[in-house]
C-alpha cells in the first residue's frame, strides 16, 4: 500500500498512529510559481526546484531529489495494492491531488485500488484514533474522478485560464474538493476592480479595521476568513512584501523601515511583531479609486499564466464570479 500525503506534517502522523504503507510526501506548493503547460515531468521537476530554491524555501539539489523520489514512487504503482491519496480540502492539497491523479489517469490501473481520506481538519493535528478512523473510511477514486482531476489539472496549466470554470463545473462528487479549489484559485488573479487579488484585499481590509500588527493581521486575514487555510507565514510574508514594495506602495511600517519579508534562517520577530499602516493607496484601493495593477504592476505565475507588467490580458470578476479577458496584451 502507498500513502501519498501533501507534506511531512501528515507522514509523520500517520506513523504515529501505525497506518502500515510505504509513505511519500508530495512537497510542492502548487499555487505558487510556473506551472505551464509546455513542459513535460522531467523538465517541470527542474522547473518547480530551481523557483523553490530560489525563494528560499530549500537547496535546489535536495528538493529536486525529492521531486525525483516522489514521482518515481507514484510511477511504480504496480508494485502496490491501493494508493491512499491524503490530501486536505484548501488550495494546497486540490492542486496536488489533482496533479497525482493526473499522473493515474489512463493508465492501466488493473485492480489496484486508488482511495482518498476525507477529513475536516488536516491530518497533521489529529489524534491517532482519529486518523485510523479516517483511513477505515476512505472514498474510492474511479477512472473516471482520475479523468475529472486530469482535465482540470490541465486547465490549471494552461496559458490561458478559460478552461478552468468548465473543468471545475465538470467535477463529480468523488473529488467534492476540487472545485472550490480551482474557483480560489482564480480569486488570485487581480480583480477587474481594483487589482488586487482576494488575498492581497484581505490582507489591507485587516490592517484596515486596526489589525496593525503582522502576526495578528494574518490571522484576521487568512485565518478568519478562508474555509481552507492555505497560505504559510512564508508565502503570507512575501504578499505583505509585495503590497508595502515601491513608491506606489500600499502598506508601510509605522516606524518608517521598509517591509521586508524575514529570509530563511533569520529571526521572524522583527517582521511578525511590526506594525503596518494603510498608505494613500492603500486606501484608495480598498475605496475603489486606484488600480493596483496599473499602479505598481505584476510579475506572477498563476498555474500555467504568467502575467508581468501593468497592463495584463486576465483579471477576475467578483460580480460575475468568473475570470474575463481584458483585451490587452503586454
Amino acid at each position: 500500500m502507498l500513502h501519498v500525503a501533501s507534506g511531512e506534517s501528515t507522514i509523520e502522523r500517520l506513523r504515529h498512529a501505525a497506518v502500515r504503507g510505504y509513505m511519500v510526501p508530495w512537497l510542492d506548493l502548487l499555487h505558487e510559481g510556473p506551472v505551464p503547460a509546455d513542459v513535460a515531468p522531467p523538465a517541470l521537476r527542474e522547473l518547480r526546484a530551481r523557483f523553490i530554491a530560489g525563494r528560499g524555501w530549500g537547496d535546489e539539489a535536495t528538493v529536486r531529489a525529492a521531486l525525483e523520489r516522489r514521482d518515481a514512487a507514484l510511477a511504480a504503482f504496480r508494485e502496490h495494492d491501493e494508493i491512499v491519496l491524503w490530501f486536505e480540502r484548501g488550495l494546497v492539497g486540490q492542486l496536488q491531488l489533482a496533479q497525482v491523479l493526473d499522473q493515474l489517469a489512463g493508465k492501466p490501473l488493473g485492480s489496484l485500488r486508488v482511495t482518498r481520506i476525507e477529513t475536516r481538519d488536516p491530518v497533521g493535528r489529529m489524534p491517532a484514533e482519529s486518523v485510523r478512523d479516517a483511513f477505515e473510511r476512505r472514498v474510492e477514486i474511479t477512472e473516471r474522478g482520475c479523468a475529472l482531476a486530469r482535465n482540470a489539472w490541465i486547465a490549471f496549466r494552461a496559458p490561458e485560464p478559460v478552461a478552468i470554470e468548465p473543468a471545475a463545473s465538470a467535477i463529480e462528487p468523488e473529488l467534492p474538493h476540487l472545485a472550490a479549489a480551482l474557483g480560489r484559485h482564480l480569486e488570485e488573479f487581480p480583480s477587474v476592480r481594483d487589482g488586487l487579488s482576494r488575498t492581497e484585499r484581505q490582507i489591507l481590509e485587516a490592517v484596515r479595521d486596526g489589525r496593525a500588527v503582522l502576526r495578528d493581521a494574518r490571522v484576521a486575514s487568512h485565518h478568519e476568513k478562508e474555509p481552507h487555510v492555505f497560505l504559510g507565514d512564508t508565502v503570507f510574508a512575501g504578499r505583505v512584501e509585495v503590497l508595502g514594495d515601491g513608491p506606489d506602495a500600499a502598506l508601510a511600517r509605522l516606524d518608517g523601515a521598509p517591509i521586508r519579508a524575514p529570509k530563511p534562517g533569520e529571526d521572524g520577530d522583527v517582521f511578525w511583531k511590526g506594525r503596518v499602516r494603510l498608505t494613500d493607496t492603500g486606501f484608495s484601493l480598498l475605496e475603489g479609486k486606484k488600480d493596483w495593477i496599473k499602479a505598481h504592476g505584476i510579475d506572477r505565475w498563476l498555474g500555467g499564466v504568467c502575467l508581468v507588467g501593468r497592463a495584463i490580458a486576465w483579471r477576475f470578476s467578483e460580480a460575475k464570479r468568473q475570470i474575463q479577458r481584458t483585451g490587452v496584451y503586454e
